[in-house]
This record gives structure tokens, C-alpha cells and sequence, in this order.
């Protein structure tokens, strides 16, 4: 694979000598595979992140953030700054492709996290989107191409500090 030797271990069972092969396969194919992590993402999951009340103290945290999030959420700015609009099918069509290849349920989960975050923003046909609609339209693939996703502006907690201080008259 990729001019290297193919080393499949010490197992004499064909079988398992093709699974790993295939494994290693896969790790050169989508490199990026490794941000999601192993964890199974389920629509209970992405149900669940919806539907809870993200902690205040994390919400602004960028540490936190997962490779993968940061990852949706630098392709979401990077499209805002191009003046181009970002649906659920972009990202889901940009991810599933190569280097990235993660499935449907994992992009879907990210996205949820981002948006209880306060990092993006969701629209349908121009309409903002509450936490149950946002669900409904992440469980429904028809409406992906009409669910718009927006990074949301962060405004400067210094800059706000100076202008409250102006309006009362105290710089």
C-alpha cells in the first residue's frame, strides 16, 4: 500500500489477515477518520446534545472543542468569509469525501455541539431556528440543502466594557 510492504501480523487466519489489511487500507484512505475518535455517534446522542442545557462555563471555551468541531466550524467561517452560504448538505458532502470520510450521524453531532456552543447560528428559508426545530432538521434529510448554517459574530468583551463606560459618562 502506497509503495510500502503490507505488514499483516502473525495471524495465520485469512480472515483476520484481510481485515487488517483492509483497516490499514482505511487509515490511508481517510487520515482524518481519526478526529471523530472511536466513539459510535447515534441520533440518541445528537438528540441528547440537543435537547440539554449546555453549561455557560464551557460555552465560549475553544479549548474544549473537539479537532472535529473546530474542523465544521473553521469550514463554516472560511465559506461566511467568502461570501458563500453553508447548508447541512455542504458539510455532509465536504466530510464524507476524502481525507475526512465520517458518517452521516458523527456530522450531525458535531454540528449539534456547535450550535449549543452559541458558535453557529441555523436558518431555515431565512427563518432562525429554535433547539426542536434545529432537531427536527437534522433528523430530516429533506431539508438539509434549505438548512443554512451562519457562524455567529463574537463581539469583543473589552470593546463592549469601553462602550458601556462611554454611554455613562465615566471614560
Amino acid at each position: 500500500m502506497n509503495g510500502s510492504k503490507i505488514h499483516t501480523g502473525s495471524s495465520a487466519d485469512g480472515k483476520t489477515k484481510v481485515i487488517q489489511t483492509f483497516q490499514d487500507l482505511i487509515k490511508l484512505a481517510y487520515p482524518s477518520l481519526k478526529m471523530i475518535g472511536q466513539t459510535v455517534y447515534t441520533e440518541d446522542m445528537v438528540k441528547n446534545t440537543m435537547r440539554a442545557r449546555m453549561d455557560d462555563l464551557f460555552k465560549d471555551d475553544d479549548h474544549t472543542m473537539s479537532e472535529a468541531e473546530a474542523d465544521i466550524y473553521n469550514m463554516i467561517v472560511r465559506r461566511k468569509k467568502q461570501n458563500d452560504v453553508t447548508s447541512i448538505a455542504d458539510i455532509r458532502s465536504h466530510f464524507s469525501k476524502k481525507p475526512y470520510g465520517w458518517y452521516m450521524t458523527a456530522i450531525l453531532y458535531m454540528t449539534a455541539r456547535l450550535y449549543k456552543r452559541g458558535k453557529i447560528e441555523a436558518r431555515h428559508d431565512s427563518n432562525v431556528l429554535s433547539d426542536e426545530d434545529l432537531l427536527s432538521n437534522l433528523m430530516n434529510n429533506r431539508t438539509y440543502a434549505n438548512t443554512m448554517l451562519e457562524p455567529l459574530i463574537e463581539i469583543d468583551q473589552d470593546a463592549v466594557k469601553k462602550v458601556k463606560a462611554l454611554y455613562q459618562g465615566t471614560v
